[in-house]
């Protein structure tokens, strides 16, 4: 048996609009070995992952996982591998409760166990009341970076015509497990309509598609926006910040765990505040030098590995119990 669980050699995927999602990867994760796949946005990611887990037919090139071919052996990988989805992995349809009672029945734990096992991941986190909601109605707090970021521009163009708002992203009908949700087609509409209809705010979007140009992108800009409620993925800031775009975010729990409390703000008219008050080009490229030191300081690699070797050998308290801030902007 190979020592590699994971073998990839000179992968390519093209979808059959002509995007080439994956060009010519190659990479081998041992047995044993915690492995990290890092990337820009639009470099190929999830693409990768999802010809591993048998999702996808590669176009060309070689993938094997435990030996096996991902494409002749697909079943055989399926029933020896597990997979954690970055999206949210729930049917609408059904409540909290009938999710998590889902979940535990394809694991075949036993009934007692299982209805135990529901009830303490409700009460720990803070759903005992939401429970026997379906799980389409819960808050959608990803989806509030648009219209946040739009009061965003909003406000710097009451007094400045030269912002701009420019969003490097997927479209959303793009994504089925969220436009089939008629709640989320209604919010992005009605942002479609406010950027059309707002004389603030025509002429300020610009929809960028995303692609591996990610690092080029990020350098053009000037500011990069942090506007969700509970940002799950802190990858967007970051990056930004490494190529001297000054970060603004609104806070989220957990925010000030990981960037300085300089660049985090309340809401939306805070977070405007914050981008005039860099308009002089040379307190913006300082700022920006700020912001570049630390990421590179926080984000080395000597100390992502000893985090990640810390998260998974040793027991931590929480980090926050309470955020610092109240949130503004969020109805």
């Amino acid at each position: 048996m190979s020592a590699d669980v994971i073998e990839v050699e000179n992968l390519t995927k093209v979808y059959p609009d002509g995007t080439r999602a994956v060009q010519d990867v190659s990479f081998r994760v041992g047995r044993g070995e915690v492995f990290g796949f890092l990337g820009p946005k639009g470099a190929g990611k999830s693409t990768t992952i999802k010809v591993l887990i048998t999702l996808l037919e590669r176009t060309a090139g070689e993938a094997r996982v435990l030996g096996l071919d991902t494409e002749r052996d697909a079943d055989a990988i399926r029933r020896r591998i597990g997979y954690a989805a970055q999206e949210v992995g729930v049917d609408d349809d059904l409540t909290g409760r009938e999710n998590l009672w889902l979940q535990g029945q394809l694991y075949h734990l036993p009934t007692l166990v299982l209805k135990q096992r529901i009830d303490d991941l409700l009460t720990l986190l803070n759903l005992t009341e939401d429970a026997d909601r379906p799980a389409g109605a819960y808050s959608g707090g990803m989806r509030k970076r648009l219209d946040l970021a739009l009061d965003v521009l909003a406000e710097l163009r009451r007094d400045d015509e030269r912002y701009m708002l420019y969003v490097k992203s997927t479209m959303p009908w793009e994504h089925w497990w969220i436009w089939k949700l008629a709640a989320e087609r209604a919010h992005y509409e009605a942002a479609a309509h406010r950027i059309q209809r707002d004389p603030l705010l025509s002429g300020g979007v610009v929809f960028d598609q995303p692609g591996p140009d990610v690092p080029a992108w990020l350098r053009r800009v000037g500011f990069v926006l942090s506007t969700s409620d509970d940002e799950s993925f802190h990858v967007a800031p970051a990056e930004g910040m490494a190529s001297r775009a000054v970060p603004v975010l609104r806070h989220w729990p957990g925010a000030e765990t990981i960037y300085d409390m300089r660049w985090i703000h309340r809401g939306p008219a805070e977070m405007a505040a914050a981008v005039t008050a860099l308009a002089d080009e040379g307190d913006w490229r300082a700022a920006g030098d700020d912001a570049h030191a630390q990421a590179a300081a926080a984000f080395n690699l000597a100390r992502v590995c000893k985090a990640w070797h810390g998260l998974l050998t040793t027991d931590l308290d929480p980090a926050v119990p309470d955020p610092i801030l109240e949130l503004l902007g969020s109805g």
